[in-house]
């Protein structure tokens, strides 16, 4: 087992957990790891120094479509020991006929839907194909570990245990980023269709009563995002700053100056996570037991209606007490 293919296509926050999965790998001696990512979510292991190459394909996590552009695949050269698949998508195991391997190692599909079913039934009978199932009741990390687990021991390996406590999000450059004393960043921007999203009024009340808490406060956003972003300066005490970027690795380069992060689950929460701040994550009806972010000192808030509106404020607020975020 020395050359080695990860294929990940979902998410960028789900991707940026697999830093874990990626340390533990690379213990295995002479090890060459490769990746597969999409236009999404590259980012997650563009610097990372442990991927030798990094390979990036069209995509789209949020459909089912199949993507019709496989040029990328066709120049793929090298034999791999083995494939890993991380994410459970079908169509990761249409890109295999485009690639050199001896064994693809993966998840159970979901059992929802009965092409899935059906493939993971004949596919399972064939040697090169091996499949492990998926825990709805872990985290994504711990399953993540129990699959490479079940890797090692098809190829007769040993796995060191000794499981990373956070992930990891590698920024180009060596340079040293400095801290703000006393600061904290709040994510405005998320997935409003899927209710990852704090609305206007819970920003303004949490802006001023941080206010005196606080040296530095700044919010982020997504370009997207600037009209609203305007509108809320406009009612915001001054000497706020503001975060508003296209480019990931300039967005993560000023969060990393702060101390606290404060946002909703999604890409940007797991980023801050990959750069050791604290963190306060706000739930609306995820599984915090499976998607919380993979760190030492963070704080979940989710309502008992697990509904993300009904969080306060003053839930935040008293986050900030936690002994986990003042260790």
């Amino acid at each position: 087992m020395n050359r080695v293919l990860l294929i990940r296509t979902d998410f960028l926050g789900d991707c940026i957990l697999s830093s874990v999965f990626i340390e533990m790998l690379s213990r295995q001696p002479s090890m060459q790891i490769d990746v597969i990512a999409t236009q999404y979510n590259h980012v997650a292991f563009q610097y990372n120094p442990r991927i030798n190459h990094l390979f990036v394909i069209d995509h789209n996590p949020s459909n089912k479509l199949y993507q019709d552009n496989y040029e990328v695949l066709s120049q793929i050269k090298f034999h791999y020991d083995i494939v890993i698949i991380l994410n459970r998508d079908l169509r990761n195991y249409r890109y295999l006929k485009y690639l050199n391997y001896s064994k693809v190692f993966g998840h159970r599909l979901g059992r929802k839907s009965f092409k899935s079913n059906l493939f993971c039934l004949v596919y399972g009978l064939l040697p090169k194909y091996n499949f492990i199932e998926y825990n709805q009741s872990h985290h994504e990390v711990n399953n993540q570990v129990n699959l490479l687990n079940f890797v090692y021991r098809s190829c007769n390996a040993l796995l060191d245990h000794n499981t990373p406590k956070r992930v990891k999000f590698y920024l180009s450059g060596s340079e040293s980023i400095s801290k703000f004393p006393d600061s904290v960043v709040i994510n405005i921007s998320g997935r409003a269709g899927s209710h990852r999203y704090l609305n206007d009024s819970m920003i303004l009340a949490l802006v001023n009563n941080l206010k005196g808490r606080f040296d530095t406060i700044a919010l982020v956003a997504v370009p997207t995002e600037y009209e609203r972003l305007n509108k809320l300066i406009a009612d915001l005490p001054d000497g706020i700053n503001i975060i508003c970027e296209h480019d990931v690795f300039t967005v993560a380069k000023q969060i990393t100056k702060y101390e606290l992060f404060i946002g909703c689950d999604g890409g940007l929460l797991h980023i801050a996570a990959g750069l050791d701040l604290k963190l306060i994550a706000i739930f609306h009806d995820q599984k915090i037991a499976g998607w919380h972010p993979w760190s030492e000192h963070y704080v979940c808030i989710q309502a008992v209606s697990k509904n993300i509106y009904d969080v306060s404020y003053v839930d935040v607020l008293n986050a900030l007490d936690s002994p986990i975020l003042n260790k």
